[in-house]
């Protein structure tokens, strides 16, 4: 990807989540990812999500989209 195209995909991946579309999210994400939201044992969605699924996970406990 160039650089335009890099900005497009962020783009989408804001609009995405900003209208609670978990699915388009994940579907641009690699299928590896490694998704970490640091923060204290008291967060009770704070850690290491690595897959799509792990992440959509992360994204309805979080109260985002």
């Amino acid at each position: 990807m160039n650089e335009q195209e890099n900005v497009k995909a962020v783009e989408r991946i804001y609009t995405a989540f900003g209208q609670g579309d978990i699915p388009t999210i994940l579907n641009m994400l690699a299928e590896d990812i490694d998704w970490l939201f640091p923060g204290p044992a008291d967060i009770p969605f704070a850690g290491r999500y690595r897959s799509r699924e792990h992440v959509g996970s992360f994204l309805r406990q979080s109260g985002r989209p």
